[in-house]
């Protein structure tokens, strides 16, 4: 199978053309769809047969309709005029598909490589020249939920940080890209917590889920984006089985 690259209206009739109830949430592909252009272009390029999609194109729909394991990434840039990125990988049986969207054009091909290189990919590059030296975090979610949600300047989700149990120092550091995000990319895998990917002027910061909960509550790791952590944290997504090693700590470990 060969990668192929389709505008979202495109997609659309091409799944309403194979008879599947919907493609994964995260491509964000309307149903139903009757795009008379889209159709006509589908059918030039031989995507699209008075059949249904072409042989080259049906199996990639399949497995991303009805996958045995799936991961997707979601980024949403700050700005002026906000630009979807979005990325998903299905397995079933022997096959592992990828979908990239950027903005309205969609890839879909056959991963033979990589997953976590492909997942990186939607994720894209840390700040250039920007690697923080924070020590790991472990806190509360919620604890962290309330430090950033709604906070008015980056002394107050400091603070916030602080009174979750995050050092001075590295609640400084993690504050600034916390408050000052330029682009977040959340990174999800059915029956497991997401993983979150956090990018400033000031760096990159990583929200890891912990397997192990504090009773009711769910907590993770916060700490520097390493390439080695990304890494890691996005080869266990796509392993839903793995046991969670993110308390682990590259530099030394503070639990809150």
């Amino acid at each position: 199978m060969a990668s192929l690259t389709v505008s979202v209206a495109e997609l659309a009739v091409l799944q309403a053309a194979a008879g599947l109830d919907e493609l994964p949430v995260a491509l964000q592909v309307p149903l139903g769809s009757d795009d008379a252009a889209a159709r006509e272009v589908l059918l030039e390029r031989g995507l699209l047969t008075e059949r249904g999609p072409s042989t080259s194109v049906l199996p990639l729909l399949r497995v991303l309709a009805d996958p045995e394991a799936s991961v997707s990434a979601r980024a949403s840039m700050m700005g002026a005029r906000p630009v979807m990125r979005r990325g998903v990988v299905a397995r079933r049986g022997g096959q592992i598909v990828g979908a990239a969207r950027s903005d309205d054009a969609v890839r879909l091909g056959p991963i033979e490589g990589s997953v976590a290189g492909f997942l990186r990919d939607i994720v894209g590059p840390a700040p250039r020249g920007r690697e923080l030296s924070a020590r790991d975090a472990v806190v509360r979610h919620d604890a962290l939920a309330l430090a950033v949600d709604g906070a008015r300047d980056a002394n107050a989700v400091i603070i916030g940080l602080r009174q979750a149990g995050v050092a001075a120092d590295d609640a400084f550091q993690f504050g600034q890209v916390l408050h000052h995000a330029e682009r977040v990319v959340e990174v999800t895998a059915p029956g497991r917590a997401p993983v979150a990917v956090i990018d400033a002027q000031h760096g990159r910061v990583l929200v890891l889920p912990l397997e192990e909960r504090d009773g009711a509550h769910q907590r993770v790791t916060v700490c520097a984006g390493s390439d080695h952590r990304l890494q890691r944290a996005l080869e266990q997504a796509w392993r839903p089985n793995a046991r969670s090693s993110h308390r682990i700590a590259d530099r030394g470990g503070v639990r809150a």
